[in-house]
């Protein structure tokens, strides 16, 4: 049996992510949404974080996560 040739793209997003599989000619085999981040947790933990705290001090919170 021949081999095929598959490509997987990602694209995630706050929590969650799309996987797109498609064959060599574009072909979509599947696609899917997963989720990264488990139910009792919350979604965006960088912002839950930042509600608890005044707006001054979650600035510079928030802005010492950023990427520099």
């Amino acid at each position: 049996m021949p081999k095929k040739t598959a490509i997987v793209g990602v694209s995630d997003r706050w929590g969650w992510a799309v996987i797109v599989t498609v064959d060599a000619d574009g072909t979509v085999i599947d696609r899917r949404r997963v989720e990264l981040v488990d139910d009792d947790l919350p979604p965006f933990p960088h912002h839950h974080e930042a509600l608890t705290l005044q707006p001054t001090r979650a600035w510079r919170w928030s802005s010492a996560c950023a990427p520099r």
